[in-house]
């Protein structure tokens, strides 16, 4: 276990230990920072499980253990036992294996290593991420004609992200939660796009942030994170009703440890003058929190939940107090105009447009250097 400090690697392996234990755990491995040797004393532990079960989606859990943070992916058997799901090649290549008494793991990961920087996996990695970008901008656009202005900006900076993974993948750039905005700047001058890099940053209205902002924003994050989290313990009839992937992603976001581990992180990233990746950490977590809020408003009124009316939905809903208003901070979008949310809309179907035309250009001329 040469990737985590001598005195935490003793607690690390009895965990290991205890999981392997479970009936249903096939392999175990460890990725992200401390696997990549980038981590920092706030990170997390991230942990792969290859899960017997026949489910079909990425389950994710919290734990701690002896004062240890895990943040534990689990997937299918499935997805690594044959043909290699695309969405693991990320963490399969990342992976030091801890736990896997049939080799599958091992095969999976050797295979991916072989494959991870061929121009041909790397096209199938980045197709997916131009359909979620088209995805959010849908929605961006529906919202857009609907007059839900904060939904319409929101989704439209969330286009961008995907369109950032593929060009972080593109220039062999590590696609991180904890140093996104960071990686990103550094893919960008890699493949010389600082000019998209910029115009994210701009979209996405990150820049000029003080510390004072970020630990507003930080003071906003945990107040809607215990609103949301106590309306979700008070509807658990209505949560036990939802689709078992929505009530796992429940589960999980409204863990005490998600809590524990956002106020850690940020707290060391202002310690750092990094307010800009501590503002965008935060919008990571609290997006997927919000939607499953607004799931869950529309679920206990009979209604079908609606993304292109997020924000519409959660303000017309007389629930949790503060709710709205913290959202609308964190991700900046109080006092929109019409005119300028049409144009974040437009500048980010330009940069979408852009990255589909160059996108196998850049794979062909980039991928498999080293």
């Amino acid at each position: 276990m040469a990737a985590l400090p001598r005195e935490i690697s003793s607690t690390f392996n009895r965990f290991v230990e205890d999981l392997a234990k479970q009936a249903t755990v096939s392999s175990i491995g460890l990725f992200g920072s401390w696997s990549r040797y980038d981590a920092s004393p706030a990170s997390d532990y991230d942990v792969l499980v290859v899960d017997r079960r026949e489910f079909d989606y990425e389950l994710h859990e919290r734990v701690e253990y002896d004062g240890l943070l895990m943040d534990i992916s689990r997937i299918p058997r499935k997805w690594v036992a044959e043909v290699i799901s695309p969405v693991v090649d990320h963490m399969l290549h990342e992976t030091i294996i801890l736990y896997d008494p049939s080799g599958m793991l091992k095969r999976a990961r050797d295979w991916v290593e072989g494959n991870y920087r061929t121009p041909g996996r790397v096209e199938v990695r980045t197709e997916q991420y131009l359909s979620s970008a088209d995805t959010y901008l849908s929605r961006a656009t529906a919202a857009m004609t609907r007059g839900d202005l904060e939904t319409a900006s929101l989704f439209s900076d969330m286009s961008l992200t995907p369109i950032a993974h593929i060009i972080m993948d593109i220039a062999g750039i590590p696609i991180t939660r904890g140093a996104f905005v960071w990686n990103l700047r550094r893919a960008c001058q890699k493949i010389d796009m600082i000019g998209i890099y910029k115009v994210i940053l701009s979209n996405t209205r990150l820049g000029g942030l003080e510390k004072a902002d970020v630990s507003s924003y930080l003071d906003r994050f945990e107040s809607v994170w215990r609103r949301i989290s106590q309306y979700m313990a008070d509807n658990r009839e209505v949560v036990e009703g939802l689709h078992e992937m929505l009530r796992d992603e429940i589960n999980y976001l409204t863990d005490p440890t998600v809590l524990k581990g956002v106020f850690v992180r940020v707290e060391e990233m202002l310690d750092e003058n990094n307010f800009i990746e501590a503002a965008n950490y935060m919008r990571g977590w609290l997006l997927p929190l919000l939607q499953d809020y607004a799931w869950l408003i529309s679920a206990k009124q009979g209604a079908k939940f609606d993304y292109t009316a997020l924000f519409k939905t959660i303000s017309l809903y007389e629930g949790p107090a503060g709710i709205y208003d913290g959202a609308t901070e964190i991700f900046n979008l109080r006092n929109l105009e019409r005119n300028a949310v049409r144009q974040e809309i437009e500048s980010a179907r330009s940069i979408i447009a852009y990255i589909r035309k160059k996108r196998r250009e850049m794979i062909d001329g980039l991928v498999g250097r080293g």
